[in-house]
């Protein structure tokens, strides 16, 4: 908590929404990349995490990029979400992008927390607005994606430190309204897991495969890596 919040100070002080050109971002995984829906010759990157052998650092930094002149602007905004990583971003019809979870850590990442919080980007301006209401439960490892105007999310898992809870919750949110309603699936829905694929197509969206954690009856962790393919039917 006590690093969140040094994070906020430093964002603070830095003021309005700036635009740097020519800063490339540093390496990292597990950050959200997407298209920008007013500009589809842009690309969006905000945080993800990186390891130097030794300390985790996890970023809030948010980037845009040019496909065609291949150059990067970095954008420094007076508020923004707090740095994470294994988070989702996916764009709406109407122009604004939605940001859900993640986690962040410790450098030593002997300890972490899953993000609950909800955020709107608007490509226009480049500024944050944190959404209120209703929101889904922290996690991370899940997945997101725009369907019509609906972006519908799934999954993921949640730590809280002494055990590891794999997620089987769909969430649907409005992109008109902004607001997150958990819902109830008919037949049988996909098993608990995280990191899978999940693609929207004509008729609703396609999940694939995922991994998943579970316990023995010798109180083992036993990993699980899925192939199985699901239709969410949503026309």
């Amino acid at each position: 908590d006590l690093m969140l919040e040094e994070y906020t100070k430093i964002l603070e002080e830095k003021g309005k929404v700036v635009m740097s050109d020519d800063i490339v971002p540093s390496p990292r995984v597990n950050g959200s990349f997407v298209v920008n829906p007013l500009n589809d010759s842009e690309g969006i990157l905000f945080g993800g995490e990186y390891r130097d052998g030794e300390k985790m650092y996890y970023y809030s930094d948010l980037f845009k990029y040019n496909f065609d002149k291949m150059t990067w602007k970095k954008v420094t905004s007076q508020t923004c979400p707090k740095p994470r990583s294994s988070h989702q971003m996916a764009a709406c019809p109407n122009g604004k992008l939605v940001i859900f979870g993640g986690e962040f850590g410790t450098p030593t990442d002997t300890k972490f927390l899953h993000h609950r919080d909800c955020w709107l980007l608007d490509p226009k301006t480049m500024s944050w607005e944190l959404l209120e209401g209703t929101i889904p439960p922290p996690r991370s490892g899940h997945r997101m994606t725009t369907w019509r105007s609906l972006v519908v999310m799934f999954g993921g898992f949640y730590d809280d430190g002494r055990q590891t809870k794999y997620l089987d919750d769909l969430w649907i949110m409005d992109s008109k309204s902004f607001v997150w309603t958990k819902v109830q699936v008919k037949g049988e829905k996909p098993t608990a897991r995280s990191g899978f694929v999940f693609a929207p197509c004509e008729d609703g969206i396609i999940l694939y495969g995922g991994y998943h954690v579970a316990r023995d009856a010798k109180g083992v962790d036993d990993g699980k890596c899925m192939n199985d393919m699901r239709l969410l039917k949503l026309g």
